[in-house]
């Protein structure tokens, strides 16, 4: 039996943040609570669709969108002032940053896991190298891992900008709903873009440490690609 392809981050997207934002922006403002529901529904089938067909989730990428406008929803239910919403949006990234920054103190940094299915680190290391060459690794993964957590601090600060300017309003306005479906689309190109550029520019520094440091070449620094 084959397994349906993985790899559907367009569909994410649409899925998980232009459709559920284009159901805020099109309803009335009559109709604000059952448009909300709808934008967290539309979301959660398509996550379950997607588990029951490729047999895999997708939470990385429609998760957090799901999480942050199910907790819109629920500020709308309650009733919260901007500043709570703004504070919102930042805090989910700022921690992320924070646990990442964190993980530069532990055994295994956050660059080795996030790039360990790219950059063959654990096998490089099962080398006999020398104490020198170990240090040099473990650099190169602390300022990878470094960039990774800058990455998610600008996230955050960038969701807290544009909540602050686009959803002036408050959850408990009528508009509210038309202002969160711009924001949430706004929010996700700036942090695709950030995640993009500094998530690549973190890999090249943890690959290029790497290489240096175990004096191998590039083209053994990454894991090769299996093709059936």
């Amino acid at each position: 039996m084959t397994k349906a392809p993985q790899h559907i981050g367009l569909l994410d997207v649409v899925f998980t943040v232009i459709a559920p934002s284009i159901v805020l922006l099109v309803a009335p403002a009559s109709h604000r609570v059952a448009a909300l529901a709808i934008a967290v529904l539309v979301p959660v089938v398509y996550l379950v669709f997607r588990a029951l067909v490729t047999r895999s989730t997708s939470w990385a990428t429609g998760g957090l969108a799901l999480a942050g406008i199910a907790a819109s929803a629920l500020l709308v239910l309650t009733g919260s002032d901007p500043h709570h919403i703004a504070i919102k949006e930042a805090i989910l990234p700022a921690t992320i940053a924070a646990l990442t920054w964190w993980s530069m103190f532990t055994r295994h940094s956050a660059a080795e896991v996030v790039f360990g299915s790219v950059v063959a680190v654990r096998e490089i290391k099962d080398r006999e190298l020398n104490t020198h060459a170990r240090s040099g690794i473990d650099r190169a993964a602390a300022r990878s891992t470094f960039i990774l957590g800058t990455t998610f601090s600008l996230v955050g600060a960038i969701n807290y900008f544009l909540a602050r300017h686009l959803l002036p309003a408050g959850a408990d306005a009528a508009e509210f709903n038309a202002q969160l479906g711009r924001y949430t689309l706004l929010s996700t190109a700036a942090s695709i873009g950030i995640v993009l550029v500094l998530g690549v520019l973190a890999a090249l520094v943890f690959a290029v440490g790497v290489s240096r440091a175990a004096q191998l070449p590039m083209s053994q620094v990454f894991r090769r690609t299996r093709r059936n």
